[in-house]
């Protein structure tokens, strides 16, 4: 695909309102976690959503390289200033909320479901090592229902806060109209 095609304002709309449902979605997932709620439970869908942020993502760093050249913007110093620039104030201020949010959520989240996984062996609910091969080799302990599904939420919990920010900075990105950036010198 050729980076003009991401740069035309249909497809930058396109691209914003994807990323945006894609945010919402996350926000639900994720927030129903907190609760203890798994809304995935296909590992394929987990996979579709985790790896599919980085198309977005991609594009966006691709159009803000081009977006530099073009406005001859050479120095790093000042990125963040400049990727708000088009924007109003409170979308900085939301994103620096989730970023927090996402590092709060990694840090709680992390002694929960560091070591071990769920599956379902001989159709009981186990918790195997992270890096096991076979599940039925190596079952770390059997579980009860309601253990497998508090497991499954802080897993989903733990990588469903990441998509949240990866998600809304491309929907931002390209929501906003780009077209006529100050000199960089300039703050927001």
């Amino acid at each position: 695909m050729k980076l003009e095609i991401a740069d035309s304002d249909k497809f930058r709309k396109l691209l914003a309102v994807v990323s945006f449902g894609c945010f919402l979605g996350s926000f639900i997932v994720h927030f129903s976690a907190v609760f203890e709620i798994t809304l995935i439970r296909s590992e394929w869908i987990f996979f579709l959503i985790h790896f599919g942020m980085f198309i977005p993502l991609i594009l966006m760093t691709l159009c803000f390289q081009k977006e530099h050249k073009i406005h001859k913007l050479n120095d790093n110093k000042d990125y963040w200033n400049r990727f708000f620039q088009p924007m109003p104030t409170w979308t900085r201020y939301f994103v620096y909320f989730v970023f927090g949010y996402v590092i709060l959520n990694f840090f709680l989240m992390i002694p929960s479901s560091s070591q071990v996984r769920t599956a379902i062996v001989n159709e009981k609910y186990v918790l195997v090592p992270i890096k096991s091969g076979d599940p039925a080799q190596n079952i770390i302990k059997e579980v009860t229902k309601s253990e497998f599904e508090q497991q499954n939420s802080y897993e989903t919990r733990l990588i469903s806060g990441h998509w949240l920010l990866f998600y809304l900075i491309p929907a931002l990105f390209f929501w906003f109209e780009r077209g006529k950036l100050k000199s960089p010198s300039l703050k927001n």
